[in-house]
């Protein structure tokens, strides 16, 4: 076995820098998961949007179906469904606090965003306003003494949820443009204080 001269040993301080380095790497690690942690805070908050907006749809289809005096204060199921958009404005509002603060805002956030406002400010606002006005089906039932009632009804939700649609996909445009960042300002009214009127009118009627 042939023996090394202790002038070419190396020494502990080169033999430490020759070592793997576990420590940092594990920190890195540590990090990158912390950092994935944080970043499903925004995501929570955005589903906890379209979970309401779900709810709202569901309690106001059940409108024949809830007894009276059921639920909480009295309230109806109209009122809660309306309660429900209001809870997914301030789900809206938080995720994108959230993801302010956290610096873990991301493409999928901005679309599941959209997506969830959609859900709760479009069409849950515009189904909960045709079931408080007890429109039937216009198209397909047979004509009676309401049917022009019921064909504007219908038309005028259907024109709710399509300018919700094209207020959504104008503002992912707008993000994307350099020129409005920050979205300091917005073009049109948003889609939460639109499905904010609307909860408002229903829960002044009840």
């Amino acid at each position: 076995m042939q023996r090394i001269p202790n002038h070419q040993m190396p020494s502990e301080s080169e033999a430490e820098q020759g070592a793997p380095r576990r420590g940092p790497l594990r920190g890195a690690k540590g990090r990158k998961v912390a950092q994935r942690t944080i970043a499903v805070l925004p995501t929570m908050f955005t589903l906890a949007n379209v979970l309401c907006g779900f709810a709202s749809i569901f309690v106001a289809a059940q409108r024949w179906n809830i007894a009276e005096g059921a639920l909480p204060f009295g309230w109806t199921g109209f009122t809660l469904a309306a309660v429900f958009i209001f809870i997914g404005m301030l789900m809206d509002g938080l995720d994108g606090r959230v993801a302010r603060l956290t610096r873990s805002s991301s493409e999928l956030g901005e679309q599941l965003d959209s997506m969830a406002d959609m859900v709760t400010f479009g069409v849950a606002p515009a189904f909960l306003a045709v079931q408080l006005a007890g429109v039937e089906a216009p198209f397909v039932a047979q004509d009676g003494p309401t049917k022009y009632f019921n064909r504007i009804g219908m038309i005028v939700a259907c024109i709710y949820v399509v300018c919700a649609a094209l207020r959504l996909a104008r503002f992912n445009i707008d993000t994307a443009d350099n020129d409005y960042p920050e979205h300091d300002s917005f073009r049109g009214l948003p889609s939460p204080g639109a499905a904010g009127t609307v909860a408002s009118l229903v829960l002044l009627h009840q």
